[in-house]
């Protein structure tokens, strides 16, 4: 195997361990909220509903869909910058090409999340 091969293995590979770590980090804080929860109940403490929602649900910040679809966005248009440097020095046997396709993915998501905040916003102003 050459580097050419190795590299697009590396970059999903790295892109799977980081999705792993965050279903785990989840995972463990909502086992963490289910003991909270049980330790309480086994002491007897008097468990509102408003008490358990909250703490089975993470608080979102107000303008989540707003962060997420900057930092996307700029993701995307990083991998756009990178495709056409690698075009413009000239090795390129696809390489451009690749970046490009792949920046469409988080660019598009990025809108989603920006359209999702203006909706949102505009709709709870209202």
């Amino acid at each position: 195997m050459n580097a050419e091969q190795i590299a697009p293995i590396v970059l999903l590979l790295a892109i799977a361990v980081v999705g792993v770590f965050y279903l785990h980090y989840r995972h463990r804080t909502r086992a963490q909220v289910q003991e909270t929860i049980r330790s309480a109940i086994s002491q007897g403490t008097q468990l509102t509903p408003e008490l358990i929602q909250v703490l089975g649900e993470p608080a979102t910040p107000k303008n989540s869909d707003l962060r997420r679809g900057i930092i996307l966005l700029f993701f995307g248009f990083a991998l756009f910058l990178c495709g056409l440097i690698a075009g413009a020095i000239g090795n390129d046997d696809g390489g451009a090409a690749f970046f490009m396709v792949i920046s469409t993915f988080p660019l598009l998501v990025g809108v989603a999340y920006l359209l999702l905040w203006k909706f949102t916003r505009t709709s709870q102003d209202e």
